[in-house]
């Protein structure tokens, strides 16, 4: 009866252990290249234009009294306030050229 166990111990071991020899096919397996990055394409000439709307209050107090000293009669300003406000806009025009990710160009404008 011993022998029989044994036999049947040995042939089952065999037959687990039958699937570990296809880890030594010969043939390797291809080597993982991830994708290449989503990029988006900036490549070729491009005209763009630009609008807003602009304003500014300045406004300037002779604190150390200079005005004094540059006009004995005392006809400059102590204080100088300005405003203005308008629209404002531009233009450019360029060219650009992409490698990879990587955006490169050259471009005028004129606002």
């Amino acid at each position: 009866m011993k022998k029989f166990l044994l036999a049947t111990s040995a042939i089952v071991c065999l037959v687990a252990a039958a699937p570990a020899g296809a880890a030594d096919i010969p043939v390797k397996a291809p080597v993982f290249r991830p994708p290449p990055p989503a990029c988006a394409q900036f490549g070729g000439f491009w005209l763009g234009l630009n609008g807003g709307w602009v304003g500014y209050d300045y406004t300037w107090n002779d604190q150390n009294a200079w005005t004094n000293e540059a006009d004995g009669d005392g006809a400059l300003p102590k204080e100088v306030t300005a405003r203005n406000n308008g629209g404002a806009g531009g233009i450019g025009v360029g060219y650009n050229w992409q490698s990879n990710c990587t955006v490169f160009g050259i471009e005028v404008d004129y606002a």
